[in-house]
């Protein structure tokens, strides 16, 4: 990504800012590579956007249901992403995006034929943990 930014600007190929696809399962990778690369981002001076978010909890396809110990793994994980963006200065935070809000219409499941969980709410659209964890990072006093 750095190598590309570098390449525009050496062409003077103006840069509105980053993004950062956020497609990851609940275990990877270690969310202080992630910070890392915010920091970089931002220490380069560029918005950041962090677009299509979804973490999957069933990469392995081992569940059939979303289990509460799966689920709160994942809302620490968006807790902890949107923290990081949120830590940054308001000047340099774009946006967050997800790639769909309730689990059944998520391309997750057509994509890797396996059951899976990785948005905002449930079927119903009932709020998950995973949007708590998303709230909570949004409105955290700092």
């Amino acid at each position: 990504m750095f190598a590309m930014e570098n390449n525009l600007q050496v062409r003077c190929i103006p840069i509105g800012g980053l993004g950062l696809q956020m497609h990851i399962p609940y275990t990877t990778p270690p969310i202080r590579n992630i910070v890392s690369v915010i920091d970089a981002v931002d220490q380069r001076g560029f918005k950041i956007h962090i677009s299509d978010m979804d973490v999957r909890v069933n990469p392995q396809g081992d569940l059939s249901m979303l289990t509460d110990d799966r689920s709160q793994i994942q809302k620490r994980r968006v807790n902890e992403i949107v923290a990081a963006f949120m830590d940054l200065p308001q000047e340099n935070q774009s946006a967050i995006t997800w790639w769909g809000l309730r689990d059944p219409a998520s391309w997750l499941i057509d994509f890797w034929g396996n059951p899976e969980w990785g948005l905002l709410f449930d079927a119903e659209y009932q709020p998950k943990p995973t949007y708590e964890g998303f709230l909570e990072a949004l409105i955290r006093q700092p």
